[in-house]
């Protein structure tokens, strides 16, 4: 009910409940009644509610006016005592919202500046009860300071109360009584900290705002900001402040003021053009402070903050600052030093057993000419203060984090740049363990960070669609991610990280040489991975083996033409017999289907399935998985693959029934809706091959084709066409194709096999009606949607003896208490009786070509959307309302049922 009032379910009928005269008179009679018993408080719960839901009425500011005629909201303050001090932070929260939702009209702003209440929630909001409290707070306090910006005096006196206690404070209140140069930085947190926090809550909402560029009224709020004072404080609690959140607040509080200086005074534009002596050297001394104080984490944080807002000003602005005359690109002077830590990752953990070599200090060199002097300046400060632990444990993972948080906002370059540090500290990474491999067990200790480097590698290769033309380094991908998968103790998360890698690099990175690859001329990289994807196939961890699986199908999948020297790598490493046997043995179901997904590739490629996987009776192991596998998703691929094997090659007439008995009892008598798909999309592939053979060309009959029972070129006169669709659907009644489309339209309760199921009778339907096909049969007219049909094709097998009589099953059900039928059906260990009947194709009525033309007659596109229209009403509100409703009638509902 709160979330149909608060208009998050429906906004319309949300307005219409709360305009019912009926809350209003609830509210008065709640009133009175606690006035008159005043020396019984009202349950806090109760006390909640009420204001809340007055909040929700009064943002009509009719029903506003109102009830201030009766004063509700003072009575209701002064009854439920919510000024109090002591009050709980649920009638806390509720006077928060209550008053939130007066700042939306005109009336309730003049009644909150006449009463003086926002003081009253400035107090509550300073006191840090809850986060709840904190939020709704600060929300109130810039709005209310937002909407009152027309009035500047007001906004000063506000802006003034609320950064009185950052400005006015004395540090020797924060002095040590026994060590004048320390400061007790709980003090601080404890004294400031609220205040500090509430500050940068509002300068971030303003923030927000001013990125509507109409908005003029983010002027107004740059008067009464005090840029000035406000800055000067927070560069000296910056140099006494040692708590790290503390820390980063203020320096975000400094970074947004700093953003607002930006803003013009004039009334033309909103930014300034030159941002060098006004924005960049205040910046880079904000972050001086932080170095020389050794706040590393601080840094990282406010480079991040610094470059987000940046680019949100800069698309919702479009605006593109260039530093020292064109010659600098302003996110160049944060982004490289973001960065930075990634050059020094190595050395803190190695003490610089690797050289760097040319290519890389070239490409440094590059960065630093994207750098103007005061960054280049500010830079070697930064790189001195980093420490060997800090980069290791906490820098390294947290900038490779704000990188990929940045990714959206990137431009090419940027993401290029980033790209290349990253792929750098890689290869640096693969020299390091080269010289000695006993670092081995020293990276490992620091998977985070490996982990999300290789991981960012991927996300950034992907994303930005990095190419050579981008960058000669990314030739570099596949070789050195193979490399790093060459150490077997790696911890799984690592090895799994690089996996993906390599399957990436495999899409995009493979070397052009490697197309001239002979059976005699090997590639290190190429040969030493499938090696490693034995070992890997092996691995305890099922992530492991998993992404393993992934990377032979890119394998499958490049070497099909591009890089066919790919094809001895699965061959000499006995690949395609291993994915077999995993696809069929291994003991996570995920696995199963990733290997059944991966053969899906391997048997595309004569060579694996002339000599690997055709004699190993893969169509019958996959047509019995399909009968005895428990898991869904592993049906799905097992009936994707045999669609795969029968479009590839060649199968005897004996086996391609098999693989039609198989198709046909997927989608009549699977209950995984996947499994149903799927096999569609093998009847599809069937419909499309029966029409080609007619002749049919791009979905149309041509004027004359070819004719191999003649084998002359004949002419396709409207007559001839006909002949040759009854042929096509005579075919497919053979093969219960057309029951198995009459079944997935109407018989069938999922509505995603419907709607397959109408794509792909549309086309033959089409081809029916275009040229005028009937028949001489009238069959009788079902309800499309009728709960009957659902069994009118289908016939079961005679029940076994050991059945049970039907009366004998409901008095059994009768007598058993509903707690033991909960038992028997969640139990685990429950074994179906094998004398259970099963359902026999070979039963069923199969639907003639005659019979699918005088169902043609019916509109089938309608019979799905019925579907999608019932699916789409069980979860609204009236649907929800109208089954509660007639279910109260009935007097067999058991009221202690769940809904």
């Amino acid at each position: 009910m709160k979330l149909i009032m608060g208009g998050k379910e429906n906004k319309e009928l949300s307005a219409v409940i709360l305009k019912l005269p009926l809350f209003p008179e609830w509210i008065l009679r709640a009133i009175k009644l606690w006035e008159d018993n005043s020396h019984v408080p009202p349950d806090h719960s109760i006390s909640a509610f009420t204001l809340q839901l007055l909040g929700l009425i009064s943002k009509n500011e009719i029903t506003f006016i109102e009830l201030l005629k009766h004063d509700i909201y003072n009575r209701l303050i002064q009854v439920l005592q919510v000024r109090n001090i002591y009050s709980l932070p649920t009638i806390k929260l509720g006077f928060i919202k209550l008053l939130t939702s007066l700042v939306a009209h005109k009336s309730g702003l003049e009644w909150l500046v006449k009463t003086s209440y926002w003081e009253n929630i400035l107090s509550i909001s300073l006191q840090n009860q809850t986060i709840y409290i904190i939020k709704d707070g600060h929300f109130f306090i810039s709005s209310f300071l937002e909407a009152m910006l027309c009035n500047e005096e007001l906004c000063s006196r506000i802006w003034k109360t609320i950064v009185m206690p950052l400005l006015s404070k004395s540090f020797d209140q924060f002095r040590n009584p026994e060590n004048l140069f320390e400061v007790c930085d709980e003090q601080i947190e404890k004294s400031l900290g609220p205040t500090i926090h509430l500050i940068n809550d509002v300068l971030k909402y303003f923030f927000d705002k001013s990125l509507e560029y109409d908005n003029m009224h983010i002027k107004k709020l740059n008067n009464i900001l005090l840029h000035s004072e406000m800055i000067e404080s927070v560069r000296s609690y910056l140099y006494i402040a040692r708590n790290e959140n503390l820390t980063i607040t203020l320096g975000k509080i400094g970074i947004l003021l700093l953003y607002f200086s930006l803003v013009k005074k004039s009334d033309k534009g909103i930014l300034k053009v030159d941002i060098e002596k006004e924005f960049m050297e205040p910046m880079f001394s904000l972050l001086g402070i932080m170095v020389e104080t050794s706040k590393v984490a601080c840094v990282t944080t406010c480079l991040y903050f610094i470059l987000d807002h940046w680019y949100k000003l800069s698309l919702k602005l479009n605006v593109k600052y260039q530093i020292e005359k064109g010659h600098f690109k302003f996110e160049d002077q944060f982004m490289v030093h973001l960065l930075m830590p990634s050059f020094v990752f190595c050395q803190a953990a190695c003490d610089n057993i690797v050289q760097w070599n040319d290519l890389k200090e070239e490409f440094t060199l590059k960065l630093f000419t994207k750098l103007s002097e005061i960054s280049v300046r500010w830079g070697y400060k930064w790189r001195d203060i980093f420490q060997p632990t800090d980069v290791l444990n906490e820098l390294g993972p947290k900038t490779i984090y704000y990188i990929l948080q940045l990714k959206p906002f990137l431009s090419r370059d940027s993401g290029v740049m980033a790209f290349q540090s990253l792929l750098y500290l890689l290869k640096h990474i693969n020299k390091v363990l080269e010289i000695n491999m006993e670092y081995v067990h020293l990276f490992s200790k620091c998977e985070c960070n490996l982990k999300i480097l290789l991981e960012a590698l991927r996300e950034i290769i992907t994303y930005f669609n990095i190419s050579w033309n981008d960058t000669l380094e990314s030739l570099c991908v596949f070789q050195t991610s193979v490399q790093f998968s060459k150490y077997s103790t790696w911890p799984s998360k690592i090895v799994i990280a690089d996996l993906n890698l390599i399957q990436v690099a495999i899409k995009n990175y493979l070397s052009p040489d490697l197309t001239l690859l002979i059976d005699k001329q090997y590639n290190g990289e190429v040969m030493l991975l499938g090696s490693i994807l034995h070992t890997k196939l092996h691995d305890p961890e099922w992530a492991v083996r998993d992404s393993a699986l992934e990377v032979i199908s890119a394998i499958a999948e490049a070497s099909c033409i591009e890089f066919q020297s790919f094809q001895k790598v699965i061959v000499d490493n006995d690949l395609c017999n291993l994915v077999l046997n995993m696809s069929l043995l291994d003991g996570e179901s995920f696995v199963r289907a990733s290997a059944i997904k991966c053969l899906n590739n391997l048997v595309q490629i004569d060579l694996f399935w002339k000599n690997h996987l055709k004699d190993q009776d893969i169509i019958v192991k996959m047509i019995l998985l399909l009968k005895q596998e428990t898991e869904g998703i592993v049906r799905a691929q097992a009936v994707t693959l045999l669609t795969t094997i029968y479009r590839y090659h060649d199968l005897e007439p004996s086996v391609q029934k098999q693989i039609y008995i198989s198709m046909n009892s997927a989608v009549m008598d699977d209950l995984h809706w996947e499994v149903r798909l799927n096999a569609l999309d093998f009847w599809n592939e069937r419909v499309e091959q029966k029409l080609k053979d007619q002749g049919m060309v791009d979905k149309e009959f041509p004027e004359c084709t070819f004719s191999p029972e003649s084998k002359k070129i004949v002419k396709l006169t409207v007559p001839e066409i006909k002949k040759r669709i009854m042929r096509v659907l005579d075919d497919l009644s053979k093969n219960a194709c057309l029951t198995i489309l009459k079944h997935s339209i109407w018989d069938d309760c999922d509505l995603q096999v419907s709607k397959k199921g109408s794509e792909i009778s549309k086309h033959l339907v089409d081809l029916i009606q275009k040229y005028n096909i009937v028949v001489d049969i009238s069959l009788e007219e079902e309800s499309p949607l009728s709960n009957d049909s659902c069994y009118s094709s289908v016939m079961y097998a005679s029940p076994s003896p050991s059945t049970q009589n039907g009366d004998d099953v409901i008095d059994q059900i009768m007598s058993v208490s509903d707690t033991y039928l909960l038992k028997d059906v969640y139990n685990p260990g429950n074994v179906c009786n094998s004398n259970i009947g099963v359902t026999d194709v070979s039963y069923r009525h199969i639907v003639t070509a005659s019979e699918f033309i005088n169902l043609t007659k019916k509109n089938i596109g309608s019979v799905s959307k019925a579907k999608e229209t019932w699916v789409n009403s069980l979860d609204s509100f009236s649907s929800l309302l109208n089954d509660m409703l007639e279910n109260y009638e009935r007097s067999d509902t058991n009221a202690m049922d769940c809904y």
